[in-house]
């Protein structure tokens, strides 16, 4: 291919000097089972354009440096990694690959023209460069801008393993050591430069473009940065991927749509479509950065701005998306702000939303009622506390508790009537029932011990609290009775009371029998028994009716009863276990008098 290349430039010496080579670098291979691998120890030899056979022949002189003075032996020997590099004149060259498990292979190399350093040029300079070949096998370079004989394949290598790019325009330097100053400005490996006089036309100082035109898994890069050093050091300075500096000079107001950005990324495509990340940072080694995009102090006023999700109309935000793993499990929550400005959290499936801080928000008026379907939360600033709309019902006051009261204990409402205060150890209700007949039938005029009922520890202890007792069984008598009934129910510290502290808390007496026999007839007793001293000395309010049968027949008329209680009845310990026990005694002993408890029942009430 041919380029003129016009150059206008001061005159410093009186002829084009080509005194200098161009450096060939590349990679000898081997193939393998499983693909090629570099040929470590491999023989290199490099003939004129006129070579033939394998390896070649005739040989062709070739060098160490740039300059061309100092002479390889020749053949070359590949080194550990497969490198091998030589300089030459401009030229076209082959090169036979043989030995190190290589099956011999042929690459024709086209070393271009190189002008010394030192000169500067005026005129018109013919350039002839032959276009070589894209092998893939090899790397090709065409101009090749070369200072301090970088090795080109050997630094490639170091980034992306054996290296077989086709470069159009190459640029290498190697900076020496011990030159310039702290102050001084940065060597460039190629550098563009430009200043743009033009209204209507952009300057680029430098441009790339790439298209791609067939299926590539390894896709089109307009552009590819790598930076990296070397190790061990001590202390290295910045490693940067890329620096962007944008330096304006006017007013932000004079700029087209006050458009002056860092970093400006166009992304299109196929309207409708949805593609992946316009930028994305990953890491194929493990290692992690402490921070993937970084704001520095005072630099910006927004960090991060999430555009809409439209250009007109009604729409959400874009999202802010977070992804996690749980067991190997993806999870991604999103955060957006809706069509009116409010800010939604959107956890994932089953998620929720924790706050490892506190959250403290300005009070301000009652919000719109987003209606059924919505809860709302919000600090009002009239009522100075968190109210809520419920299901889009009316609004309401979030009660609080001022201190934690006892465990276990009830509230009620403090005396603004909003918030909750401990209001003591909650009633205890209590229920028994006893439906295991116990008959008595002993020759006395004692007391006889019938049903009983044990009462749970604190059941009866406290005020107002009211144990309501219901008892019902049957009675015998001898013929010709006359006996007087004596019903009572007491409470006692010890069961069967005949020890410990008994109260009675009702007694029931009946008029005397008709000079009858009585066969199973029926009574029912009623008493309610109301808490009204509590705790160690508890005392009770007790009152109930005895409903019996004294006719000889059991369809005969009942007769009713009272208690005989003009005070309360006392005094016990309602805060310990204690036991109702029902008892009868009759006037008239005799072994055929007998009475049968069937039912006893005691629940409390509050």
């Amino acid at each position: 291919m041919k380029k003129l290349l016009p150059m206008l430039l001061c005159l410093l010496v009186p002829a084009v000097s080509f005194g200098q080579g161009s450096i060939v670098n590349d990679i000898a291979l081997k193939n393998l089972v499983t693909g090629i691998a570099p040929a470590a120890g491999a023989t290199v030899t490099v003939c004129t354009s006129a070579g033939t056979g394998i390896p070649c022949t005739p040989l062709a002189t070739v060098y160490s440096n740039v300059a061309l003075t100092v002479q390889l032996t020749n053949p070359l020997t590949a080194d550990s990694n497969g490198y091998y590099s030589f300089f030459a004149a401009a030229g076209t060259y082959i090169v036979t690959i043989t030995g190190a498990g290589t099956s011999g292979r042929t690459i024709t190399y086209t070393v271009p023209a190189t002008l010394s350093s030192n000169n500067i040029y005026t005129g018109t300079i013919t350039e002839s460069v032959s276009p070589g070949t894209f092998t893939n096998t090899q790397m090709n370079q065409y101009v090749i801008s070369n200072i301090g004989s970088l090795n080109f394949g050997a630094i490639d290598g170091r980034f992306n393993g054996p290296s077989f790019q086709t470069e159009a325009i190459s640029g290498g330097i190697v900076v020496p050591n011990g030159v310039g100053a702290l102050n001084q400005p940065f060597a460039a490996a190629v550098a563009g430069w430009g200043s743009n006089n033009n209204v209507n036309i952009p300057l680029f100082a430098l441009n790339g473009q790439a298209e791609c035109l067939v299926n590539n898994y390894r896709g089109c890069w307009g552009m590819d940065i790598a930076v990296r050093d070397a190790t061990p050091l001590a202390a290295v300075g910045p490693l940067i991927g890329a620096e962007i500096d944008v330096d304006p000079q006017n007013n932000a107001a004079n700029y087209t749509n006050g458009a002056v950005d860092g970093v400006d990324a166009i992304v299109n495509g196929v309207s409708g479509q949805t593609y992946s990340a316009a930028f994305r940072s990953t890491s194929t080694t493990g290692s992690k950065w402490s921070i993937s995009l970084f704001s520095v102090d005072n630099t910006a006023v927004t960090a991060v701005q999430a555009g809409a999700t439209c250009t007109s109309g009604s729409c959400a935000s874009q999202a802010i998306n977070y992804h996690s793993f749980a067991a190997g499990v993806g999870h991604t929550a999103a955060t957006a702000s809706d069509s009116t400005g409010d800010f939604v959290v959107t956890p994932d499936t089953g998620g929720g939303i924790r706050n490892n801080g506190f959250f403290f928000n300005p009070e301000i008026a009652a919000p719109v009622n987003q209606g059924a379907g919505f809860d709302q939360l919000w600090g009002d600033s009239t009522a100075h506390r968190w109210k809520m709309f419920n299901n889009g019902g009316s609004a309401m006051n979030v009660p609080g508790i001022a201190s934690a009261g006892t465990a276990g204990n009830s509230v009620k409402l403090a005396a603004n009537g909003i918030d909750l205060v401990d209001s003591g150890a909650p009633p205890t209700g209590f229920t028994s029932v006893n439906v295991t007949p116990v008959t008595v039938s002993a020759n006395t005029t004692g007391d006889q011990n019938l049903m009983a009922i044990t009462i749970t520890a604190g059941a009866l202890n406290s005020i107002s609290r009211t144990l309501l007792i219901q008892l019902a069984g049957v009675y015998s008598t001898p013929a010709g009775s006359t006996a007087v009934l004596t019903h009572k129910l007491k409470l006692c510290t010890v069961s069967g009371c005949g020890s410990g502290t008994v109260i009675t808390l009702a007694t029931w007496v009946t008029t005397a029998l008709g000079a009858i026999q009585v066969t199973n007839d029926p009574y029912n007793a009623t008493l309610n028994a109301t808490t009204q001293t509590a705790g160690a000395s508890a005392a009770f309010e007790a009152h109930g009716n005895l409903t019996i049968d004294l006719a000889a027949l059991a369809a005969a008329a009942e007769s009713v009863f009272a208690d005989n209680n003009t005070a309360t009845v006392g005094t016990i310990d309602s805060t310990a276990q204690l036991f109702l026990q029902h008892t009868v005694a009759f006037s008239a002993g005799s072994a055929s008098n007998t009475d049968t408890d069937r039912q006893m029942i005691a629940d409390t009430v509050d």
